[in-house]
């Protein structure tokens, strides 16, 4: 008999067993392999015993292989059987225990804290795995509070104040090993922005980060103040280890806060005292500058709206509940489908579906995988040109972004922004913004800058201190791809002449966020209509990533569902 006398040991070789809490608990895992291998297979795995006596570097790898167990360097490997795959257990919480091993090749890339996480205090332990783990055991987080608020006085009073920050802080940094990323923290003072539904103040983040990097949880890189005037800290960033990654492993991620909101983005001048302008010219011209607040504002309590929200918030619901138990992966990362649907200023404006995997490049998302079968991406033709032609009765005919005299991929690049376009101004500023991209020094200058950003980043993700490089003036209104001398303002205007049947509703009012109101209502249906027959899909504004055996049931209902909206047919690509 053999027999192990460490719980995290216990935990390490049998993630099964999360129920398992006595600190200095002797288990007899030969008994425990027994009653275990007696049970259903059809619904638990069995264990097979590998002889490695008095082992305790466990390196080899924690995922079985197409032959069975056969790690000499693990006394435990773990099998399944075909008639669980499909169980929430096989696929999401077996695909998690590589990360136990210390050969881990991930992509750190950042990601930014998102307040609205926490994780599910129900863990895997769900449907038929209730045996697992208690639905109301989080004592992994319980115990790492405990210790944190042993360095504090009057900890009583810090105790919900503290279990929140850590819940939010924890499930980031579970979500980012997932996706193996890096975890961007700001330093600075205030509740940060985005969706904060505790209202988590940055100073009790940073608190929490610096005592998780002195007890050895997770790996830090403090990052300088981004400019001699500004005394905060810039984005830092953190990164579970072992440690950490043992005790959180198991959980799920969930979001809290309302998945249907509505945001206001109000833009006030700043004013820069004279005596600390610069006397040249160039720096006059800058001196005008802009700052832009996004704050959530309260839905309005009419019948009407509230039933819409009521319904988005149920098909979202639901959509959820599918999710949460389907394995979306992209390499050897786990993939969130959690997400929010955000208006802008009232429910009929914007309300696009918003999740962290959008922002995944599209040559990246062929590789996407939904329990380990491979996806296609389905996406709706020239969407907002169709929407926009069907708005004036008028059938859409040919390439919408075939322009004489121009490269498609040019005309699609300014479409875009011609569509948001507001009003006169708007077109004028996008005819500037052309112009200027196609200056053949402004090209060089973005050039430079993108070599400089480069280094930067590479040197942060080394845990390097570094100031970012600066940042050349026009900079956020470049157009990539766009060819030297081209004269903004015939571009635009042979892409007017090209769309004249619709010349009128081109920069009318809010026709940008007018369109992303069909265009999000119009992917809800098609998302109501997959859930309910448990078709799991992703969302990338108006495309639908499923499995490829679902694809022509999923084509049929983006098609239908359109004609319903419209009247008019439109073409799905792949």
């Amino acid at each position: 008999m053999t027999a192990i006398k460490n719980v995290a040991q216990m935990s390490l070789l049998l993630p099964e067993f999360g129920a398992i809490k006595a600190a200095n608990h002797t288990v007899d895992y030969d008994i425990v392999l027994d009653n275990i291998v007696t049970n259903d297979h059809a619904t638990k795995p069995e264990f097979k015993a590998v002889k490695a006596a008095n082992f305790t570097n466990f390196t080899g790898t924690v995922q079985p292989t197409e032959y069975g167990g056969s790690s000499t360097n693990r006394p435990i490997s773990v099998s399944y059987f075909s008639a669980s795959l499909d169980s929430p257990f096989d696929h999401k919480l077996d695909f998690r225990r590589r990360f136990l091993t210390s050969q881990l090749d991930l992509n750190f890339a950042p990601i930014k804290l998102d307040r609205a996480l926490v994780l599910d205090s129900g863990s895997f332990a769900r449907s038929n795995y209730s045996w697992l783990v208690d639905e109301s055991d989080l004592t992994a987080l319980t115990s790492l509070l405990d210790d944190y608020l042993l360095t504090l006085n009057n900890e009583r009073l810090h105790r919900k104040k503290y279990r929140s920050a850590l819940n939010m802080l924890v499930a980031n940094l579970l979500q980012a090993l997932l996706l193996g990323k890096l975890l961007l923290i700001s330093r600075a003072n205030g509740l940060g922005k985005g969706t904060n539904p505790a209202n988590i103040d940055n100073r009790s983040t940073t608190a929490l980060c610096d005592w998780l990097s002195a007890e050895g949880y997770i790996y830090s890189a403090i990052q300088p103040p981004q400019s001699r005037t500004n005394s905060n800290f810039g984005e830092s960033f953190i990164y579970p280890n072992q440690k950490l990654i043992r005790l959180i492993l198991s959980y799920r991620i969930k979001q809290t806060g309302s998945s249907v909101i509505i945001r206001k983005v109000t833009r006030e001048e700043i004013k820069v005292p004279r005596d600390k302008l610069a006397k040249s010219k160039s720096t006059k011209k800058k001196a005008a500058k802009f700052k832009e607040t996004v704050e959530e504002i309260k839905i309005p309590e009419t019948r009407a709206v509230q039933l819409k929200v009521k319904e988005y918030r149920q098909v979202l619901d639901s959509y959820f509940d599918l999710t949460s138990n389907v394995l979306f992966t992209l390499d050897d990362n786990e993939i969130s489908a959690y997400g929010r649907r955000i208006f802008n200023r009232t429910i009929e404006l914007g309300g696009r579906f918003y999740s962290n995997y959008q922002n995944i490049p599209s040559h990246d998302r062929k590789r996407i995988k939904i329990n380990h079968e491979k996806t296609i991406e389905l996406d709706y033709k020239s969407l907002h040109y169709n929407l926009l032609y069907s708005m004036a009765g008028v059938k859409l005919v040919g390439d919408p972004y075939i322009v004489d005299g121009y490269d498609r991929h040019v005309i699609k690049l300014i479409s875009l922004h011609l569509l948001n376009a507001k009003g006169k101004e708007g077109l004028a500023h996008l005819a500037r913004m052309i112009s200027r991209s196609s200056n053949p020094k402004q090209i060089e200058k973005v050039r430079l800058y993108d070599i400089q950003r480069g280094i930067y980043e590479r040197r942060v993700k080394a845990g390097l201190r570094v100031n970012p490089p600066h940042q050349p003036f026009g900079i956020e209104y470049h157009l990539d791809s766009i060819p030297e001398n081209t004269s903004g303002k015939k571009l635009v205007s042979d892409l007017l002449q090209r769309h004249k049947a619709i010349r009128h509703l081109i920069g009318s009012k809010d026709i940008g966020l007018r369109l992303q109101n069909i265009d999000s209502n119009i992917m809800k249906e098609v998302m109501k209509t997959a859930t309910s027959e448990s078709i799991p899909l992703l969302f990338v504004h108006d495309s639908a990533i499923c499995k490829y055996s679902d694809r022509a049931r999923v084509k049929e209902i983006m098609v239908e569902t359109y004609k319903s909206f419209t009247g008019f047919f439109i073409k799905v690509t792949q």
